[in-house]
């Protein structure tokens, strides 16, 4: 059993996410017989290749689940382009870090780049890439307005099939390769498979891979098709059924300088709405929007902030370096970064920090 939950939170962002729960298949699990094996060590390592015992004579099964999504984004209109922004190292010399900086400093930089053909993409490594669906158009501060596609709230990341040409599947399920695919919008294409494919998977009655046929994606009508799913290796605890926490994923549409701020602000905290039981409703008073309830304390006095906490004294974080009284940070060899212009070391008591 699936459940689907799409998500629209107040900032204008849109999770789609899907979990699974239901009753695994098992495999008969013979019992092997260390007089069988060369070496009694090989016993765990046989049993456990497609799976682990959970009962008596029962193994678990290893699984994908793979669920193929389609998202139609106009982003501030039609014509629409991908964006792959990159976070990457970077060894650069900047004239304003002397003297504290001897020479190159290690940081690292956005890099941006535009797919321009169909193609498939995974999730990137250690997060350090952005998939921007960007528009024309640009936000107040004059960044193009854009969504960002991202893994969401679930158990890790969203996975794509981990057979590799399955003999099984043929062709039937070839959207299940990679983890995101980015095509020109057609009518003629609604769906990355149809549910009668497994019937001829050499020659299904959907055909994603001729879908892909390297249609330029720069200022078009695109579509992104990803996939929720997971690797499910069973165990004990999916006994007596797989729980939904433990077998979840998600991928969300975030808003990427399409606002020109957080819109989220506007919102009022603690909104419930509850249906009329017999004329009445029930918990809290109610307050006097009609249907709409509020809970926990609102503050509708101005706010004043005194002049010095918006222009704070900051003198007392920073002195000179040969100033008296001070510590010539140079000369104690602490170079560098927020250590390098905020403390010294006193050679008595130790680092000392301003």
């Amino acid at each position: 059993m699936d459940k689907i939950d799409y998500i629209f939170y107040l900032d204008g962002s849109v999770e789609v996410k899907l979990r699974a729960s239901g009753f695994i298949f098992g495999a008969f699990h013979p019992e092997a017989k260390a007089s069988d094996l060369d070496d009694v060590s090989d016993l765990k390592e046989r049993s456990n290749e497609y799976g682990y015992r959970i009962h008596d004579a029962v193994l678990t099964s290893l699984h994908d689940h793979v669920v193929s999504f389609r998202a139609d984004l106009d982003v501030a209109g039609a014509d629409n382009t991908l964006i792959r922004t990159s976070v990457e190292p970077l060894t650069k010399t900047y004239a304003w870090d002397k003297p504290e900086v001897a020479g190159a400093r290690n940081t690292m930089h956005l890099t941006h780049h535009t797919v321009t053909h169909e193609t498939g993409m995974d999730w990137p490594k250690n997060s350090a890439q952005m998939y921007l669906i960007q528009s024309n158009e640009t936000n107040k501060w004059g960044e193009k307005r854009a969504y960002r596609i991202l893994p969401g709230t679930g158990i890790g990341t969203p996975p794509h099939l981990a057979i590799l040409n399955s003999t099984t599947l043929g062709k039937s399920a070839a959207w299940s390769s990679s983890d995101l695919w980015i095509l020109r919008h057609h009518d003629t294409e609604p769906a990355s498979a149809h549910h009668m494919n497994y019937l001829e998977p050499l020659d299904p009655l959907v055909d994603f891979e001729l879908m892909v046929d390297g249609e330029t994606i720069v200022d078009e009508d695109i579509v992104v098709y990803f996939n929720l799913g997971g690797h499910h290796v069973p165990n004990a605890q999916d006994i007596p059924n797989t729980l939904m926490h433990t077998s979840a994923s998600s991928v969300i549409f975030s808003p990427f300088n399409f606002f020109d701020h957080d819109v989220s602000v506007h919102s009022r905290q603690g909104v419930r709405i509850d249906r009329r039981v017999e004329g009445e409703r029930v918990g809290a008073e109610p307050d006097t929007d009609s249907g709409v309830r509020y809970f926990g304390g609102r503050y509708h006095e101005e706010v004043r902030v005194p002049k010095e906490h918006l222009n704070p004294d900051l003198s007392g974080y920073m002195r000179e370096r040969n100033g008296e009284g001070g510590w010539d940070v140079v000369k104690n060899k602490v170079r560098g970064g927020l250590l390098g212009l905020f403390a010294g070391r006193d050679p008595d008591d130790g680092w000392l920090a301003w």
